[in-house]
């Protein structure tokens, strides 16, 4: 049985089957940050309904919708964005490809669909570089490197800032910063990253009724609790033993043990729209929440392809609640092409609930 011809195969349907038994087989980690702000669709996609500190309304620079989607090959994402952030990038099927399926269409299935298939590869570099944004944003929420939350991305020559804590006060009663040398986790020797977070504990329970359980950063800042001298001589007051193996495992149990404190070590990387490799948790951020429960959503709402794409004579395909997939073909010349797009923002609800430290 002859192959569909291939802007009949490499359909925005097609690819939305294929992405989700492809993402099974690459065995991703799952983002932490979509488990602690859920994936929700959403036609309220309007700023006023997204608040930060205080109740106070999220404040943003804006900018434009009409525009060219983005064209790449595979490594990157660009984006583009108006009063809610729009991304949109497209795929282009290499001509080489192209006319290698239309010349084997005839053949052997086996040849066609190892053919599609690599054509279909490509596109989910974008659903994959779709999925790095809101995970992006919710770590700068979550980690801002200055304690004040906001959303800043720059791309095409575009900056703008979704600021979460527009009159401070989050920055003001829930972040510390270490300044003093001594102080700083990178100074071993007289440091103390107990008593720090111990501190961090008392602090936000004495402001709003609460204890932070849950402690993340990444594997650089936790290296610098294992290394410290201070937490040796802790666990070696609680052993018998004189020649004690500091493990990691070992540090981790003392916090729970002692402060009821979970540490979590989240070391995913991303990489910029520079290209450089980026942990979603910068170095020296330790971010102390509640517990592993919801914290706000991540909100998709309807792209312009989603809005109008069924209109036209291309394909509309929705994956991972919010990425809108859309396939079409030109007559001149006769080209196919797969648009990524979507918009998205997270709520933060119970950002007075979280903690921040700065340790070095």
């Amino acid at each position: 049985m002859p192959a569909l011809p291939l802007n009949e195969a490499f359909t925005a349907r097609a690819l939305g089957v294929f992405w989700n038994s492809y993402q099974k087989s690459l065995g991703l980690p799952p983002y932490l940050g979509t488990t602690l702000f859920p994936k929700k669709k959403t036609p309220l996609m309007d700023l006023k309904w997204f608040y930060g500190s205080s109740g106070l309304p999220v404040s943003l620079t804006p900018s434009n919708y009409d525009a060219q989607a983005t064209l790449r090959d595979r490594i990157g994402f660009k984006q583009i964005e108006t009063e809610m952030p729009f991304f949109r990038e497209s795929y282009l099927v290499k001509e080489k490809d192209a006319a290698e399926y239309e010349k084997l269409m005839n053949s052997d299935e086996a040849f066609v669909q190892e053919i599609l298939q690599r054509i279909m590869v490509g596109p989910t570099d974008l659903i994959q570089g779709a999925n790095v944004v809101p995970e992006r944003m919710i770590w700068q929420l979550l980690a801002p490197v200055d304690g004040a939350p906001k959303i800043a991305i720059s791309a095409n020559g575009v900056n703008y800032d979704y600021n979460y804590d527009p009159d401070g006060v989050y920055k003001s009663k829930n972040y510390v910063e270490l300044t003093t040398a001594t102080d700083k986790w990178t100074d071993f020797e007289n440091s103390d990253p107990y008593e720090d977070l111990r501190m961090a504990q008392k602090a936000h329970r004495k402001e709003y009724g609460t204890v932070p359980t849950v402690a993340i950063m990444n594997d650089n800042t936790f290296q610098l609790i294992v290394k410290n001298k201070k937490i040796h001589n802790y666990l070696l007051a609680q052993n018998l033993s004189v020649n004690i193996m500091v493990t990691d495992e070992i540090v981790k149990k003392f916090f729970r043990e002692q402060l009821k404190l979970t540490i979590v070590i989240y070391d995913l990387m991303y990489k910029n729209e520079a290209k450089e490799s980026k942990t979603f948790v910068p170095d020296y951020m330790v971010v102390m929440l509640p517990g592993t429960g919801m914290l706000g959503n991540t909100c998709y709402g309807r792209t312009p392809e989603e809005r109008t794409g069924n209109q036209s004579t291309g394909e509309l395909s929705i994956v991972d609640t919010g990425v809108a997939l859309y396939t079409f073909t030109t007559p001149h010349p006769l080209v196919t092409q797969c648009i990524c797009s979507e918009i998205v923002l997270p709520t933060y609800e119970r950002i007075m609930d979280t903690h921040l430290m700065k340790v070095a």
